[in-house]
């Protein structure tokens, strides 16, 4: 990701620790009656309008 933002990757995981410390996220994790895992975080910080340009949202999946 560093590479790609143009950032040392030391700063990069300083900023990660930074945010971990100071926002307070709400994390909700569930599955499904298929067992499918859900996870889903809000972005509840003062910061979110800044954040959403560099948010990866993914789905994994497995055998298919």
């Amino acid at each position: 990701m560093s590479p790609g933002l143009g950032i040392d990757p030391k700063m990069l995981l300083l900023t990660q620790y930074a945010y971990e410390f100071s926002a307070f996220c709400t994390s909700v994790l569930a599955y499904d009656s298929n067992g499918t895992i859900i996870h889903g975080r809000n972005l509840d910080f003062a910061f979110a309008p800044a954040m959403r340009n560099v948010t990866y949202e993914a789905v994994f999946q497995r055998d298919g």
